[in-house]
């Protein structure tokens, strides 16, 4: 039999849906759409923490508040059900009030319907208002909600998607084989061309949203903006290194391992130190936008490429009194322990076909060898052990 997609009103629709949303399945378990749908990350996102409170606790107050006007309103109901009057009645005959023998009392269908109407009429008093109240916070929770999680999509992927060009380039060995080879004297008929000449726009989301940026929390914040700074910086400073004069290459020239680099040297030791914060603030940037572990593992993996080649490189060529080598050294533990964790979590997807995974199993090579070079250890002897 033949199946027929349904693309109406209420297509995609269902309870089982909504439970899956709550969380009747762990997150890892979710499919890619699913992950991707502003409901399921409603329930699920932690960047929309604070808007499900206030979800949660809108729909709380109204349970409460909906209780409550039952129980007062059954109690009210069955008041007047077993007190229907059968006081005598009156009459006003001239200027006279009369009393007329007592009529006989409603039946038991009159009774409860007169009781309907009393617990319909105070349900509907003390509810009516309040619904339109919770409707709107409920809304407005979920509307932000949207909002919110638009803004971090846009910024996790402008984010990886600059780095990701940086690695299909390889910038990170382009600029270390840069610095091994030395200034190139320029040539007279092209001095202009050798000339670094940036006026495109690299960074419209951040330009065009960077206020958006207070809905997130302060430490996403902090790596997003350090991002854009870095790249920003290394711009700059590829611009001052483009404005040096060249220099002849010559094969006594003193390197920074001397300890006495030439200021070619020390502005693009600059620059390759700028693009390897760049980098990392970039991974932790998309470690807290992306949640979808399989997204979340391939740009991780895309990014920590050109990463560790500037570790690498940045770690033999600065001093041993050097603040920023102690503070390179200081990394080593983190990049172990993460690295580490990534690998497992590629590993384990063994079983998935999930184009994400699938790229970053054979991504994973290329990171176990920048790994091996920039620490000086064997990842896999070190899993293995």
């Amino acid at each position: 039999m033949a199946n027929h997609l349904i693309s109406g009103l209420f297509s995609g629709l269902s309870l089982r849906a909504l439970a899956r949303a709550m969380g009747r399945v762990p997150t890892n378990e979710l499919t890619a759409t699913e992950s991707a749908s502003t409901l399921f990350r409603f329930f699920r996102s932690k960047h929309v923490r604070d808007l499900k409170l206030i979800f949660t606790t809108a729909l709380f107050v109204l349970a409460v508040h909906l209780l409550l006007v039952v129980l007062l309103g059954l109690i009210n109901a069955s008041y007047a059900f077993f007190s229907e009057a059968e006081a005598p009645q009156m009459a006003l005959l001239g200027h006279f009030l009369v009393s007329l023998p007592p009529a006989a009392p409603p039946d038991f269908l009159t009774r409860l319907v007169n009781a309907a109407g009393k617990f319909l009429s105070f349900f509907i008093t003390y509810v009516g208002p309040g619904v339109p109240i919770y409707g709107v916070i409920v809304g407005w929770a979920y509307q932000t909600a949207s909002t919110r999680l638009g803004i971090v999509d846009l910024f996790a992927c402008e984010i990886s998607t600059l780095c990701r060009v940086g690695t299909i380039f390889d910038i990170g060995k382009r600029y270390v084989d840069t610095y091994d080879r030395g200034p190139t004297p320029a040539r007279p008929s092209a001095a202009a061309s050798d000339k670094f000449v940036s006026q495109e726009e690299y960074f419209p989301v951040f330009d065009s949203n960077s206020r958006d940026l207070q809905q997130l929390e302060a430490s996403v914040v902090n790596n997003i903006t350090e991002f854009y700074t870095y790249m920003k910086a290394t711009r700059d400073s590829l611009r001052k290194l483009a404005d040096m004069p060249a220099q002849p290459a010559a094969p006594d020239r003193p390197t920074a391992a001397t300890g006495e680099p030439d200021a070619w040297h020390d502005a693009m030791l600059n620059v390759i130190y700028l693009v390897f914060l760049g980098y990392e603030s970039a991974r932790k940037a998309v470690n807290d936008l992306i949640e979808f572990q399989p997204a979340r593992a391939e740009r991780s993996i895309v990014i920590l490429l050109t990463e560790l080649k500037c570790y690498a490189f940045l770690r033999e060529h600065f001093t041993s009194d050097d603040l920023r080598r102690k503070r390179l050294e200081l990394r080593e533990d983190g990049y172990r322990r993460e690295i580490r964790k990534l690998y497992h979590e590629v590993e384990a997807s063994a079983g998935h076909s999930d184009e994400l995974w699938v790229q970053a199993r054979e991504t994973l090579p290329v990171l176990v060898s920048r790994y091996n070079e920039a620490l000086g250890d064997d990842l896999k002897a070190g899993l293995s052990g």
